[in-house]
């Protein structure tokens, strides 16, 4: 699998709205590109991590799919009034919230997602085995506790 880069080149990350907060807005299933397209169109900035993924089909074709990294979820850059346009786009169902309230995500926490150029990719090895244990000391999962895979894992783990 590899992660790609912004998949709305039209909405680059660079140009933030004024007041403007992440939310993560939920989608039906397997619409998150067409909501990409909606929120373009309407001017609205938003960004859908993607990986690339080789499978075999049946007939032994293989295919690379671009597929989200984060299934039913668009993230959408947006100040509190704008609350309405985003749930007007067809395939939205909600924005995320804590009770009736959306809650923003970290600026930092997109970036994580967003290569700097786009060039630029992570590989990701779907094959892991458990290197160690660990806790972040930064962030929102600071103090949860956590594992570290590195390389290869044996067949049948």
């Amino acid at each position: 699998m590899t992660l790609i880069d912004n998949s709305n080149p039209q909405m680059p990350l660079q140009n933030p709205v004024t007041g403007a907060r992440w939310y993560a807005a939920y989608t039906a299933s397997c619409r998150e590109k067409v909501v990409l397209e909606h929120l373009a169109v309407r001017d609205i900035e938003s960004f859908l991590p993607l990986y690339r993924s080789i499978r075999k089909w049946k007939n032994g074709c293989h295919v690379e799919l671009e597929r989200p990294l984060f299934p039913g979820y668009v993230f959408v850059r947006m100040a509190a009034a704008e609350r309405i346009r985003v749930l007007e786009v067809p395939s939205v169902i909600s924005i995320v919230s804590r009770g009736r309230v959306p809650e923003p995500l970290q600026d930092e926490d997109i970036a994580v997602y967003a290569p700097p150029s786009a060039s630029a990719k992570l590989n990701l090895t779907p094959t892991w085995r458990l290197a160690s244990k660990f806790s972040s000391a930064e962030g929102r999962l600071r103090d949860c506790p956590a594992l570290c895979c590195v390389g290869r894992a044996p067949c049948g783990w």
